[in-house]
């Protein structure tokens, strides 16, 4: 026997080396694999949120928010939300190529083959209805969320443009209600012949956006009325 094995043989003995079992390497790959599905399912939560967000958003306003159609998609894109999934996907493609499986494939087809999973994961999600928890638990529960995301509220939060959104908090007529907007401000809404949407219910605790023009002080001028909510399911109507 060599001197160098004579030297492994001994530093084995003296530092009472034993090999480790077979289950620890596989209990390790196994939490490897769990945590790249943790990380795919965060992924496509994040595409189901920015499908919410954008398909939520109301397009067809930017005239009165002085700004151009290109100018308001770039505003209204969550970024943040972008950020987090390109952020997921660079986790999850340098996790995958320290599996034992990871170097049989090209870098190019981890990183595009984890973009579609993601993408189709997240469609799935959205489509299955499981697309606005993430955005209002994290618009309840984290103070600096909604700083972060161009949403409706910020949209519908500009009445000197024209744009106002709140509930119905108290009901005379169509064209005379109470609104309360998002900020807790308290208007008066009045019009001659105000236009509600078909699927709009005129009644308090209704939450509605209107286009029209600020008044003095809270009064504001109701033109259009739609639904909050948007989009709704084919012939449903607009209660909350």
């Amino acid at each position: 026997m060599s001197q160098t094995s004579d030297k492994i043989l001994k530093n084995i003995d003296e530092k009472q080396i034993k090999p480790k079992s077979k289950w620890v390497y596989l209990s390790k790959d196994y939490m490897l694999w769990i945590f790249l599905a943790v990380l795919l399912f965060l992924s496509a939560l994040a595409v189901s949120t920015i499908l919410f967000i954008l398909t939520t958003q109301d397009w067809d306003v930017y005239d009165y928010l002085d700004r151009s159609f290109l100018a308001h998609v770039f505003i209204s894109i969550p970024h943040f939300w972008v950020l987090i999934f390109i952020l997921l996907v660079l986790i999850i493609y340098y996790e995958f190529i320290h599996t034992k499986y990871g170097y049989r494939y090209a870098i190019s087809r981890i990183f595009l083959s984890t973009l579609v999973a993601g993408f189709i994961l997240g469609a799935i999600f959205f489509f299955c209805g499981a697309n606005s928890g993430v955005h209002d638990f994290l618009s309840r529960n984290v103070p600096f969320y909604d700083k972060l995301i161009y949403y409706k509220e910020d949209i519908w939060d500009n009445p000197e443009r024209g744009l106002l959104g709140g509930e119905v908090i108290a009901m005379q007529d169509k064209n005379n209600f109470t609104l309360k907007d998002f900020q807790g401000n308290i208007w008066q809404i009045v019009g001659d012949n105000i236009a509600w949407s078909d699927n709009v219910v005129p009644q308090k605790g209704v939450k509605i956006k209107i286009i029209g023009s600020l008044q003095s002080g809270n009064n504001f001028y109701g033109k259009i009325i739609r639904c909050w909510r948007i989009p709704l399911e084919r012939g449903e109507k607009c209660f909350d």
